[in-house]
């Protein structure tokens, strides 16, 4: 934040007590200021150092101080992937799952989850399942509170935030798919209208599985064209190859030779002189006369 006043408005106010003798109280309040900040200057003013007089009155910035007892970035990280996979955890838990160098105590393991809003067992459970307010563990309380008689809807809906139709519908799935219905259901990714179809990236991967040292232009030559235009164009064919782990040739390469269709006339070996001499009579000499 910008300082109000500059290091020469800061010498002209302390002249007007230093020389003019006016109050402290007055001149403060004239100019918006406190009287703690008034005499902060002052001390400035009164140093015996060898800066000018506007460098000591000038704004200083404190230096943010990195404590050693904090807690490092990595372990945070860690401490986050705890939360975001276990919200129900203690906190002597997620210290005893932390790994062995994190060098870190029960304090510094509450400082971070302070720090980040965590420490209630609420807010780890909003945090880990962002897109509904508890997990199906505390679904399931609530319907057993209702279930059991002890609290009616409407207080129970109150307390935890929710709504009436929400309790009703996850009713309604606990009772027809016990807990596995409590969870949140993840929406379907739907299909880009310019993604390739099924069909196309089948055929760009066979031709990857044919030669795997085509190029991308090379693999929109030899693709079925409609009208003169092939199938897939040179953007849709590297997006095929990047969703498959197939953008360079070493992968490629990989990928063909996993995926080499079996011959049904390949060589079979040899096993001993009669397996060769077998062998060498199935190849060359006709079974039937033409």
């Amino acid at each position: 934040m910008k300082s109000k006043y500059s290091p020469s408005e800061r010498f002209r106010i302390l002249q007007e007590v230093i020389q003019e003798k006016r109050p402290v109280l007055e001149v403060c309040r004239a100019f918006g200021i406190s009287r703690t900040l008034f005499y902060r200057w002052l001390s400035r003013y009164l140093e015996e150092s060898p800066e000018r007089v506007e460098d000591r009155l000038s704004v200083r910035r404190r230096v943010a101080v990195h404590y050693r007892s904090w807690v490092a970035g990595l372990i945070e990280r860690r401490i986050i992937q705890i939360v975001r996979k276990h919200p129900l955890w203690s906190l002597d838990r997620i210290l005893r799952n932390l790994p062995p160098s994190a060098k870190t105590g029960r304090h510094g393991v509450q400082r971070v989850l302070e720090r980040l809003r965590l420490s209630t067992w609420q807010e780890r459970v909003r945090f880990a399942n962002r897109r509904s307010r508890l997990v199906p563990g505390f679904r399931e309380q609530i319907i057993r509170r209702v279930i059991e008689g002890r609290e009616t809807v409407s207080s129970v809906c109150r307390e935890c935030g929710i709504s009436r139709p929400v309790y009703y519908e996850w009713l309604k799935q606990y009772k027809t798919r016990g807990l596995d219905g409590l969870w949140d259901r993840i929406p379907k990714p739907a299909l880009h209208p310019h993604q390739a179809s099924q069909e196309q990236e089948k055929s760009v991967l066979a031709l990857v599985v044919r030669n795997p040292g085509l190029s991308v232009s090379g693999i929109v030559g030899q693709l079925p064209s409609i009208e003169g235009k092939p199938i897939l164009g040179h953007h849709g064919i590297q997006n095929v190859l990047f969703r498959y782990g197939l953008n360079t040739f070493d992968k490629r390469l990989a990928y063909a030779q996993a995926h080499v269709p079996v011959s049904e006339q390949a060589v079979r070996p040899a096993t001993g002189w009669i397996g060769r001499l077998k062998q060498v009579f199935e190849q060359f000499v006709p079974t039937r006369a033409p």
